[in-house]
């Protein structure tokens, strides 16, 4: 079909759909579903809340707007939005509107953009083998803590309906809605669903009217019998395999129906979140979800900060004037150092969602930052600072890319710059295998209690541990909860889910994740290539900081 004529069609569409009510819109019973919904999984006080409604839905975008989110539609059909738009109840200020295709959407968005994805039985209109790149799309856009409100038709009759029965329990003069429960009886009834579990309306339609016009029905009847939706095809699933299906994506926290009608068991609304169980998926990039309950040693200690203080005293002593500091990633504990000592700071993070979490762990108030969202390998400020800080940067670099990481640190400090960063680096503790150290994490009431002991012990298995340290690397696996299962399950080693947790502290990785791990003489032969080195400290608490060495250096 050519442009005008698809144009055309959308135009009739969209007038047709104007005039209709539920069940075709949504009932009040489900504008009242749809508000519980968006009241339970609404952070009041973020003031930058945005949801993306899929459809033009004009109940779900004054909803919206009411609970204060920036609005975003995206719709194939840019007649149904101008038709939808006229039935809005109010002027959405600053609404956005996308003509574009649901299935494009990774190209036209960002991900991890929004708080609230949003679509009134929108899945049944896009072909079932498409469901997979939509429901991905979605998890992609949506915030690690964002929800997802979807409506969709399903049915859940055991036996589906047959034509003759249809015929032969007309009574005229139904409501709209019986009229549809008669019609919805014949979802699963294989003479009208595809391959694809597409259900063709218009093929029941024909039936009905074949058979009615048998019995001697009038036209009037006929039609009242048929929903005359032409060639309209939906895809309709079992509400068990629906469900089945949405899982594989995310978990359902909620799904509830308008109770008004027995009409509405076929329209379910559910409450979706991205997978929260042990199992979900959090890589370093999305490790924001974690990060406000992680402790020292796997965030900066008061003993180490100590030293990067003491650092930055010396450098306010020699240079004069304002400071500008540059952080490679959001490290609270020195952003607030920073902010003591009045230096301005930019931060280079890849991850937006880590600014939103790491700006409520901050202490000082009267900061003086700015966040640049950017790959710490391919970033250009064209700036220079005084200082450069960083922890635990290395780590996160793949060995054969850090001489990239060196020039772009030589590339943004002054010639007369300074560079104070905490390196982790692997020492030679005691060895121990898997085995040993779940055993000695049991019989142990200090590793269960004391988290610096535990993680010196649980470095002491990653670091010479044929399993889990690769010495051509040079890096370790991290031993997160899904390693530690993943290792013991291949040795036949028992290890519970909930054990599991505890030693991870409740970290979350869900494929391999290596982190690199030098020697110290490995380290400073190429720090000293382009840094002459002042001084390096631990903190000297406990002997499981002995790996995090904390340098002081300047450009050569």
């Amino acid at each position: 079909m050519n442009k005008k004529g698809w144009t055309k069609r959308w135009k009739n569409v969209s007038e047709w759909w104007g005039k209709l009510n539920s069940p075709w819109t949504p009932s009040l019973g489900e504008y009242k579903i749809y508000e519980k919904f968006l009241k339970k999984t609404t952070n009041f006080k973020d003031k930058d809340r945005k949801m993306l409604i899929l459809g033009a839905t004009a109940l779900l975008r004054e909803l919206g707007y009411k609970y204060g989110y920036q609005i975003t539609l995206i719709d194939i059909n840019q007649e149904m939005v101008k038709d939808q738009t006229r039935f809005l109840g109010l002027k959405i200020p600053k609404e956005k509107v996308v003509i574009g295709d649901w299935l494009e959407m990774d190209k036209i968005f960002k991900n991890q953009q929004f708080d609230v994805i949003a679509a009134d039985h929108s899945v049944i209109n896009v072909k079932f083998k498409n469901w997979p790149k939509l429901y991905k799309n979605i998890q992609n856009l949506l915030k690690p803590d964002g929800s997802v409100l979807w409506a969709t038709t399903v049915y859940n009759h055991r036996k589906h309906g047959q034509v003759k029965d249809l015929v032969k329990s007309y009574r005229p003069n139904k409501s709209e809605k019986d009229r549809f429960i008669r019609i919805y009886k014949l979802f699963g009834n294989p003479k009208f669903h595809d391959k694809n579990h597409g259900f063709h309306f218009g093929q029941a339609d024909k039936e009905i009217g074949k058979l009615a016009k048998k019995k001697s029905f009038s036209k009037e009847q006929i039609n009242e019998m048929k929903l005359n939706l032409g060639n309209w095809t939906s895809v309709i699933l079992q509400k068990k395999k629906f469900e089945d299906f949405t899982k594989k994506y995310f978990k359902i926290i909620d799904n509830q129906k308008d109770k008004s009608h027995h009409f509405y068991k076929y329209q379910q609304l559910y409450l979706l979140k991205h997978k929260k169980s042990p199992k979900r998926s959090v890589s370093w990039k999305t490790i924001a979800e974690v990060w406000p309950d992680l402790k020292p040693p796997l965030r900066p200690s008061k003993g180490e900060m100590r030293i990067y203080e003491r650092y930055l005293k010396q450098i306010i002593k020699q240079k004069k004037g304002k400071l500008t500091a540059l952080l490679f990633g959001l490290t609270t504990e020195i952003r607030d150092m920073l902010a003591k000592y009045g230096v301005f700071v930019t931060m280079i993070d890849v991850n937006p969602e880590m600014v939103k979490v790491t700006e409520s762990l901050c202490q000082q108030k009267n900061r003086k930052e700015k966040v640049v969202i950017d790959d710490w390998l391919k970033f250009n400020l064209n700036k220079k600072f005084d200082i450069i800080l960083g922890d635990h940067v290395f780590g996160n670099v793949e060995f054969k890319k850090q001489q990239r990481l060196w020039r772009q640190i030589k590339k943004h400090l002054k010639s007369d710059g300074y560079l104070i960063t905490d390196v982790h680096l692997r020492a030679l503790n005691k060895k121990i295998g898997l085995k040993q150290f779940i055993e000695k994490y049991r019989r142990s009431k200090i590793l269960k209690k004391n988290r610096e002991e535990k993680w010196y012990w649980l470095y002491s298995l990653v670091y010479n541990n044929p399993v889990f340290f690769k010495r051509k690397i040079k890096s370790v696996l991290w031993p997160s909860v899904e390693e530690l299962l993943r290792q013991t399950k291949k040795r036949n080693i028992d290890l519970s889910m909930a054990e599991a947790r505890e030693i991870a502290d409740d970290v979350h990785i869900d494929r391999p994740c290596w982190f690199m791990l030098p020697m110290k003489k490995e380290f400073e032969k190429e720090l000293k290539k382009y840094f002459t080195m002042i001084d390096s400290d631990i903190n000297r608490k406990h002997s499981v900081y002995r790996c995090y060495r904390i340098y002081f250096a300047k450009s050569k």
